[in-house]
């Protein structure tokens, strides 16, 4: 008997340890997102809410999502980002309202979701789709696109984490791909003016990636 108490003991400790993990976890996430970084599961949350105000209003919201909100959703190649930017494939207006809504009732930053990044964007491509729920789906552009427009926002460190990553899924993706080869796909979805910046962007990541040897007037 005194056995079994003991080993009940034990069981109730490691449940409660769990559970008062968990819960403190959750928190510092919540406390993270309203000091606007997020995890996959507060963008998620977010979403979530997202999708279920538009369903409310009988409408659907549907997101094409870029930058670090990309690689978590579509990768889980980080743990967390500070920006959702995404191009608004819906009514824009209403989405951005309830974005508003959502962004009241956690706390977050009105500005959680950014649709800025529309106006660096050239072009337009498919991608796969990356979260639904309810009233909202999300998908990321093209790899070519979401590669493009790293390239475009390049700041190095983190950027160019993700520019590699992104680069190998192509590669992966396209056996036998030359770097030349490759920049006259990433062309069409950089602007004039960003053309130079992007070309010698991408130069860095291939060699790093690929370590080959590059000429500079590819």
């Amino acid at each position: 008997m005194t056995d079994e108490l003991f080993w009940i003991g034990v069981v109730i400790v490691t449940v409660l340890g769990l559970w008062l993990f968990v819960t403190v976890w959750r928190a510092f996430e919540q406390l993270r997102a309203k000091n606007g970084v997020f995890t996959r599961r507060e963008i998620e949350r977010g979403l979530r809410r997202l999708g279920q105000l538009a369903k409310q209003q009988g409408a659907e919201v549907k997101l094409q999502v870029f930058g670090g909100g990309a690689m978590l959703l579509a990768f889980n190649a980080r743990p967390s980002t500070k920006d959702f930017d995404v191009v608004i494939k819906s009514d824009r207006d209403l989405v951005l309202n309830l974005a508003e809504q959502v962004a009241l009732e956690f706390g977050w930053s009105k500005g959680w979701l950014n649709d800025e990044v529309t106006q660096t964007l050239f072009g337009s491509s498919d991608g796969k789709k990356v979260f639904s729920s309810s009233g909202i789906t999300v998908e990321i552009p093209s790899l070519i696109q979401l590669l493009a427009s790293k390239l475009t926002a390049f700041r190095g460190g983190q950027d160019q984490k993700d520019a590699e990553f992104i680069l190998r899924a192509v590669i992966k993706s396209q056996r036998g791909l030359t770097l030349e080869a490759l920049w006259q796909l990433i062309f069409g979805h950089v602007g004039n003016e960003d053309a130079d910046w992007a070309h010698q962007n991408l130069i860095i990541i291939w060699k790093e990636v690929k370590g080959d040897a590059v000429d500079e007037d590819t």
